[in-house]
């Protein structure tokens, strides 16, 4: 067992060193959180491994109360290892890398507020609240500015979210959701003032 908690251990920080945040596409995004949450299903090791290469600030969080269902010894560490690697590539991420990644953030929170996903609770308060927090970054206000103004999907395929859930419809226009997430973010006077995802 110490060994298989080394060799974790080793691959999630060589992990944790890799290139920032890939830009996974919506609905991609949105179910490995979903895998994430199924401790006991076939393939969670799996996922908690592509989520740690890949996860961002909110991966943290998300998976932090899985310590909380009394893991096992492997399975606690795998947690605790996506949390590490999920962490430090949030605290590395580079001013231009954050402005890259605001509009896909809002697409995913988006998606999750107007399909009433699980996720639409802890997301899109995320989303907004991150964002709002490095609002004074270099290019932060800039893009907001441009996703308010001409907004236009960054998704390689046209309506990504709803193209692989139809049984999961959106309730409104994404656009019109991002550009008033960019709203709320800028008129917010702090980061506790963003609010989360629209009650229907």
């Amino acid at each position: 067992m110490k060994t298989l908690l080394i060799v974790l251990a080793l691959w999630f920080t060589s992990v944790a060193s890799q290139a920032l945040e890939p830009q996974l596409a919506v609905q991609d995004y949105i179910t490995l959180h979903h895998q994430a949450s199924r401790l006991r299903e076939p393939g969670w090791a799996d996922t908690m491994r592509k989520l740690a290469a890949v996860g961002d600030g909110f991966s943290a969080e998300h998976v932090k109360p899985l310590l909380l269902k009394n893991p096992g010894e492997a399975e606690s560490a795998l947690i605790k290892s996506v949390i590490e690697a999920t962490q430090k590539r949030a605290a590395a991420e580079s001013d231009e890398a954050f402005v890259k990644a605001i509009q896909v953030r809002l697409e995913r929170a988006a998606a999750v507020d107007l399909s009433c996903d699980e996720l639409e609770g802890t997301l899109v308060q995320w989303v907004l609240k991150s964002i709002a927090e490095n609002i004074k970054r270099p290019g932060v206000r800039a893009e907001l500015g441009r996703i308010e103004s001409k907004y236009v999907s960054a998704s390689k395929e046209k309506s990504d979210y709803v193209s692989t859930n139809k049984e999961q419809p959106l309730f409104g226009d994404p656009t019109m959701r991002i550009k008033a997430y960019v709203r709320q973010i800028t008129a917010a006077k702090s980061p506790e003032q963003v609010g989360g995802a629209t009650t229907r």
